[in-house]
């Protein structure tokens, strides 16, 4: 064999041997992410590049999710929405939990929205959120209020921006 050839032959026993799973160092509850660049703000109220937009959809959940292979928006944090006019929307949430273990509450939500829509917050989709949204409420623990400047053709898919807590 030619010296090319032990050396590749090596190269791929070595590989074999080394990369075991009994050495992983990524414990089993642990989601492991590989992008091209840094993500450098997972919040989704400062999101800049689409790298940060794909980690905080992965960690920041929204009333609802767009199916990547259909485009068709579908319930997420929120169990139920419901129209009340045109303009309107009242969003029932679902039992579900923050990475720390608290309960997302409708005052996440509506401060959520609110933060965004505040010009002080300085968040890129704040122009976007107040043309849009007039009032978002928590009426209780589980319900939210969504007032709308103008009817929304687009509103279950625009309701998955990410929910923080609060």
């Amino acid at each position: 064999m030619s010296p090319r050839v032990n050396a590749i032959t090596v190269a791929a026993i070595a590989a074999v041997c080394c990369c075991d799973a009994r050495r992983r160092r990524t414990p089993d509850d642990t989601l492991v992410v590989v992008l091209q660049e840094r993500a450098d703000n997972v919040d989704p109220r400062f999101t800049l590049s689409n790298y940060d937009a794909a980690v905080s959809h992965m960690i920041a959940i929204g009333l609802t999710t767009v199916s990547t292979s259909t485009g068709e928006p579908t319930l997420a944090l929120a169990q139920s929405i419901v129209m009340t006019d045109p303009v309107t929307a009242d969003i029932t949430l679902g039992d579900h939990r923050f990475s720390d273990g608290s309960p997302v509450t409708a005052d996440d939500v509506a401060r959520t929205y609110q933060t965004v829509a505040d010009p002080a917050c300085g968040s890129l989709y704040s122009k976007i959120f107040r043309d849009r949204w007039k009032l978002v409420e928590a009426i209780d623990p589980k319900h939210v209020r969504m007032h709308m400047v103008l009817p929304l053709g687009t509103l279950r898919s625009d309701m998955e921006f990410g929910i923080v807590s609060f």
